[in-house]
């Protein structure tokens, strides 16, 4: 088996890490005492889910993200059931929590940064665990995080490697060029300024002609120095100075954008893999030689080569994959396999009924407080910006389950004392 080398690994790893959480999440659902029917719907649900099976074998730095979101809502979820199911704290619980966040620190650079600061407040917060314990989490959570990001990342070179005031205008790019699209035009107290600032960068008129809310790509590499560090600066406080000016303009961009990749529509980007066809490797190799010449030759791409070992199921694939992510309208192909409304609306609902299910409410907690940050950040139309929702959906209903199941026996047990204390 060839293990370094090659990119598989990393999809065994995620099909295998899937499998286990997956499978554990609905077990614990089981023992608490959720029907096997019910479980079993949602095991199917889940393990024959086409965007689940597309991405857990596509190297997409949002499907680690999906794993340990749904894996500290359970934790969430276990601490809440634990505590009022018992109300002993276990060391053990500490250890296991501080574990968890060491295997969730190594993806913390952008996509679970959130989670550094929010899921140790959150403990403390929710009185999870003891005082004492919950601050003994917090410290050590953000000490790893502290050695993580600024000790190993250093050692190995991750800072040197990364252009942070590009990266930041990356993030603000889409407004800025969305406010000199604007049909209407925007607010200014100096538009003659804006614009000369702007085509240091990039010409108006190709902004004008140009921009799309899902794909600004083109226009910021277009210009292609990686070392003018002023330049992104400056665009940086453009967007300080004008999006807050003109935020209406801003909500209007990104709700159309949210909406197009929740929907999901025509346009929504699902999954790829270049592999597939040899004319989508032939445009990576072209987009990495225009745009990231200090990357050198992608040799991996040119040795690697899409060679399916079953034509017969290679081309059950293809089907599979043709009617499920075709736009036929509503109730039809993605709009059905790739909607990730419906599970948005039902981890809503379950936050807001917090007083009756408190436990399935931190569950959701945990995954939609990230939404507006998607919902500000997200920069193209692309599906796996929320994949996190659509993953974590299909284990809130059997935990909600589980936990009306576990009050219920709470109740039972409550009453039995009581009848036991009050008889002669």
């Amino acid at each position: 088996i060839q293990i370094a080398e090659t990119p598989a690994i990393v999809s065994v790893v995620q099909v295998m890490v899937s499998s286990v959480l997956g499978a554990s999440i609905l077990y614990f659902a089981y023992l608490r005492g959720v029907s096997r029917a019910v479980i079993a719907v949602f095991w199917f649900l889940f393990a024959f889910s086409i965007p689940v099976g597309l991405y857990n074998v596509t190297m997409f730095k949002d499907v680690p993200f999906a794993q340990c979101t749904l894996l500290w809502g359970f934790l969430m979820y276990w601490l809440w059931v634990h505590k009022k199911d018992s109300g002993i704290f276990e060391p053990r619980l500490l250890t296991i929590l501080v574990f968890s966040f060491v295997l969730m620190g190594f993806l913390v650079r952008h996509n679970g940064f959130l989670f550094v600061f929010a899921i140790p407040l959150l403990v403390l917060v929710v009185e999870l665990l003891p005082r004492r314990a919950a601050l003994q989490f917090l410290v050590i959570s953000w000490t790893l995080f502290v050695v993580l990001q600024f000790g190993i990342a250093n050692l190995i070179g991750v800072h040197k490697r990364t252009s942070y005031p590009r990266l930041e205008f990356w993030m603000k790019a889409g407004p800025v060029f969305g406010l000199f699209a604007n049909p209407d035009g925007y607010y200014s107290d100096d538009p003659a300024g804006d614009r000369r600032r702007i085509e240091e960068f990039v010409d108006v008129e190709s902004i004008k002609r140009e921009y799309r809310r899902g794909s600004f790509e083109p226009l910021f590499y277009r210009y292609r120095s990686e070392d003018a560090v002023e330049v992104y600066r400056d665009l940086s406080r453009l967007y300080d100075q004008r999006v807050a000016e003109n935020a209406p303009i801003l909500i209007g961009d990104k709700a159309y954008l949210f909406a197009t990749i929740i929907g999901p529509f025509r346009e929504t980007y699902l999954w790829s893999n270049d592999l597939r066809e040899r004319r989508f490797l032939r445009n990576r190799i072209w987009w990495n030689r225009q745009f990231f010449p200090r990357w050198g030759e992608m040799t991996m791409l040119h040795r690697l080569a899409h060679a399916p070992r079953s034509a017969a199921a290679y081309r059950i694939q293809e089907k599979i994959w043709n009617y499920t992510s075709q736009y036929a309208g509503l109730f039809r192909g993605r709009f059905v396999f790739w909607n990730a409304v419906v599970p948005l609306f039902v981890l809503a609902g379950f936050l807001a009924a917090y007083r009756f299910l408190p436990g399935t409410a931190l569950f959701s907690l945990v995954v939609l407080f990230q939404v507006p940050f998607v919902f500000l950040a997200a920069t193209a139309y692309h599906y796996r910006f929320i994949f996190f929702i659509h993953y974590c959906g299909f284990f809130v209903v059997p935990l909600a389950l589980a936990e009306i199941r576990s009050m219920k026996s709470r109740a039972l047990e409550a009453g039995e004392a009581q009848e036991a204390n009050s008889a002669p």
